[in-house]
C-alpha cells in the first residue's frame, strides 16, 4: 500500500540545511498499524506531513519516494493533492484545540469533508434534491458521530469545540478522518495531553476502526509503551533517521540499537519498583554539524572507530533491521562487536 524509499526532507536555515528526515525507509501494508518511535525533534511528525503533501517552504523533500499505489506523491501536484489528501489518506492531528475552527459547529466541520470530496453525490440537479443531499450528508456525520463515541450525536452537532472535553475533540477529529473512508490513517500523537483513562480509550477507539474497517495506520508517538501495545511494526527514529525498524514485539523483546536500548532502559517498571531507570546520557547532536558519522556516536556506550562512517540499515533477519556498526560486516565492525560484548 505505502512504501517510503529513501527520503530525506530538508530545512534550509541559517546555520545550513539541516536533514529533518535523513533516508528514511519503511512500508505499510494493507490493514497494518505501523509506529514511528522517537523523542520529539527526531523527524517522525515531519515524515508524516510528508506522506500528506503537507510540507512547507523552507523544507522541501530533496530525495526518495513516497509510494502509494504505485503513486509517488512525491511529484504530486497541488490537484493531485487535493483528490487523495483527506480522502484516500487522512490525519488526525496532534492538538484537537488549534485544528478545530473555534467558530464554526463541528457538525459542519465533519460535513465540510464530505462536501469537499463529494462523497454524497445527488442523482438528479434541483432544490430538492439539494434538500435531500443535505439530509443525507447530516445523516452519515451523526453515524460517525456515533461510531466514534460521541453520545447523543444529535444534540451535540450543534455545539462548538469548546464545549467538548479534550478526548471529545480528538474524537470529533477522528470523525473527521473516517469521513470518506479513508484506507490509510495518520495520526501525530493522538493522546497527548490527555489523561490515561481518556489515551486509552482513544487507542481502543482505533483499534476498533483498524478491525472493523481494515484502515492501515502510521502512529506517530514518543511513547514506546503505548507502541508495544498497540501498533503491528514500529520504526524508532533518532536524528531524522530510521535506527531500528521490525515487528513489536521482536522489537521490545531483543532491541539491537543502543538507542532503542536505552529507550527501554528508561521506561518505570509497575511490577518491578525497585529496578532503577538508566536515562541516556547526552543530548542531541545539532543537526547543522552533523556529517556521516552516527547522529547517536557521542552518547552510545558502543562506540568506536566504526561509528565514524556512513551506516546504512543491515538486516538482522528477514524482518528486523537495524542502523547500527555493530551489526555491520567487516573488520572494524567486528572489532567492535568484540569490544562491544555483543552479539
Amino acid at each position: 500500500m505505502l512504501e517510503i524509499n529513501n527520503l530525506t526532507i530538508g530545512y534550509a536555515t541559517a546555520g545550513g540545511v539541516v536533514k529533518a528526515v535523513n533516508e528514511v525507509n519503511f512500508s505499510v501494508k494493507p490493514g497494518q498499524i505501523v509506529g514511528l518511535v522517537g523523542e520529539s525533534g527526531c523527524g517522525k511528525s515531519t515524515a508524516l506531513f510528508s506522506i500528506m503533501g503537507l510540507i512547507k517552504s523552507p523544507g522541501k523533500i530533496v530525495g526518495g519516494e513516497i509510494i502509494y499505489n504505485g503513486q509517488n506523491l512525491a511529484n504530486n501536484t497541488a490537484e493531485q493533492w487535493r483528490n487523495i489528501r483527506g480522502k484516500e489518506i487522512a490525519m488526525i492531528f496532534q492538538d484537537p484545540m488549534t485544528t478545530l475552527n473555534p467558530a464554526y459547529k463541528v457538525g459542519n466541520q465533519i460535513r465540510e469533508v464530505l462536501q469537499t470530496h463529494r462523497v454524497i453525490e445527488p442523482k438528479k440537479k434541483g432544490w430538492l434534491q439539494r434538500f435531500n443531499l443535505k439530509q443525507q450528508e447530516k445523516e452519515r456525520v451523526l453515524t460517525l458521530m456515533r461510531e466514534v463515541g460521541i453520545s447523543a450525536p444529535e444534540q451535540r452537532y450543534e455545539s462548538y469545540p469548546h464545549e467538548f472535553s479534550g478526548g471529545m475533540q480528538q474524537r470529533i477529529l477522528i470523525a473527521m478522518g473516517l469521513a470518506c473512508n479513508p484506507s490509510l490513517l495518520l495520526a501525530d500523537e493522538p493522546t497527548t495531553a490527555l489523561d490515561v483513562t481518556i489515551q486509552a480509550q482513544i487507542l481502543d477507539l482505533l483499534k476498533r476502526i483498524n478491525k472493523e474497517h481494515g484502515t492501515s495506520m502510521i502512529i506517530v508517538t514518543h511513547d514506546l509503551g503505548m507502541a508495544a501495545e498497540f501498533c503491528h511494526e514500529v520504526a524508532v527514529m533518532y536524528a531524522g533517521q530510521i535506527v531500528e525498524r521490525g515487528p513489536t514485539d521482536l522489537i521490545i523483546e531483543n532491541p539491537k540499537h543502543p538507542y532503542t536500548q536505552g529507550l527501554l532502559k528508561s521506561i518505570p517498571h509497575i511490577t518491578n519498583t525497585r529496578q532503577k531507570i538508566e536515562p541516556i546520557p547526552g543530548t542531541v547532536i545539532d543537526l547543522t554539524k552533523l556529517g556521516n558519522e552516527c547522529a547517536f556516536m557521542a552518547r552510545c556506550p558502543h562506540a568506536g572507530a566504526a561509528c565514524h562512517k556512513h551506516i546504512s540499515m543491515t538486516q538482522i533477519n528477514e524482518e528486523h533491521q537495524v542502523r547500527c556498526a555493530l551489526y555491520e560486516r567487516g573488520s572494524e565492525a567486528s572489532g567492535l562487536q568484540q569490544a562491544a560484548g555483543h552479539l
